[in-house]
């Protein structure tokens, strides 16, 4: 039963066109309210429901304002990092054909560090807010687990080892298997990586797609309509046997479309990101702020922010994660389907669906 990933559990309530009703009293003739961009709400069909029994893991969620959510480890949700101030994010990183180390920031989006390879991938472990934590938390991470703090390379490398040395410290350490069990010990999965850091030397190669993204409405519209927007900063992009050249910016290529049909738009992503090996970024016009990820419920961290309904305002705003526990269970888990919106409201937070 433990093999199930995805599902919200029995004891959340859902929000329906009549209001909230306990998740074990919905049916597939039920009419839900989900968001449809920008901070509003529209009602939508369910396109399946299942319902499974489940023994293992789940993760609940706490929200400032009394509210919280348990769901699988894998089920994904909305979330983004609050950026308003200075948090300390205890980072696990991939680089290709090197390996795996415990890192520290303080830019989660990595914009300014020029020394952050565009390819490396990040978890983050933990953040927090005090520097002497933040350090303590590196340290017991990277010797717990075995998996070295030094950087990829040595004319970053705090330690100041010469790049010869810090080679041998990866091809030494087995960083694959012990990285692999600091993710299975939070419940974490490698296919989640948190963000890519832009670097000019490798070359900004990503294709966004931002669910509700259009902030624009056409008269028969009922939600806003889902965007992808691509930029590569080279002047040449390749689309199979055609080449495509920007004759007004010679160091950049733009490309932005819209579809309201979300199924096609994913689909039509991985057809546009496969020609030129893009890396796809999934995010989520919520609220008229900034949009929110695509992260596993176990993947989300405290002081991170969470798109709540407001029952009085009837519209969707930021809220921050105040825990984030995992917990056992056992019992019925359910499996929702949206048509067209793809997401629905449990007590009062947005999660994808």
């Amino acid at each position: 039963m433990s093999a199930i990933l995805e599902g919200l559990v029995s004891g959340n309530d859902i929000l329906t066109q009549n209001g909230y009703i306990g998740i074990e009293e919905l049916k597939e003739k039920d009419t839900l309210l989900s968001c449809c961009g920008f901070g509003n709400v529209i009602p939508t069909k369910i396109r399946s429901l299942k319902k499974e029994k489940y023994s293992g893991p789940i993760v609940e969620i706490n929200i400032e304002g009394r509210k919280k959510i348990k769901v699988l480890p894998k089920q994904v949700c909305f979330s983004k990092f609050d950026t308003s101030g200075t948090n300390y994010f205890i980072t696990l990183i991939k680089r290709e054909d090197i390996g795996w180390r415990i890192g520290q920031e303080t830019d989660i989006r990595g914009l300014n560090k020029h020394h952050i390879n565009y390819e490396d991938k990040h978890f983050i472990l933990d953040i927090c807010h005090d520097e002497t934590e933040a350090n303590f938390m590196q340290h017991i991470y990277s010797y717990k687990y075995g998996i070295p703090m030094t950087d990829f390379e040595a004319k970053n490398d705090k330690f100041n080892f010469p790049q010869e040395l810090l080679d041998r410290i990866f091809n030494i350490i087995p960083t694959d298997e012990r990285a692999f069990q600091v993710l299975e010990d939070l419940n974490m999965y490698k296919d989640y990586p948190y963000f890519i850091a832009p670097n000019k030397q490798f070359g900004t190669r990503l294709l966004t797609l931002i669910m509700f993204g259009n902030k624009e409405l056409e008269e028969d519209d009922k939600w806003h309509p889902h965007r992808i927007f691509v930029n590569i900063d080279h002047n040449k992009i390749n689309f199979g046997k055609t080449s495509l050249l920007d004759p007004a910016n010679k160091s950049a290529w733009n490309i932005n479309t819209t579809r309201n049909d979300y199924d096609e738009i994913v689909n039509f992503a991985n057809v546009l990101a496969s020609f030129e090996d893009l890396e796809i970024i999934m995010r989520s016009q919520l609220t008229t702020s900034t949009p929110f990820f695509f992260f596993p419920a176990s993947h989300i961290r405290r002081t991170m922010q969470m798109a709540v309904y407001n029952r009085k305002e009837k519209v969707l705003k930021e809220k921050y994660v105040e825990k984030v526990q995992i917990k056992e269970f056992s019992g019925d888990i359910y499996n929702i389907e949206v048509e067209n919106l793809r997401n629905c409201i449990i007590n009062d937070i947005a999660i994808y669906t």
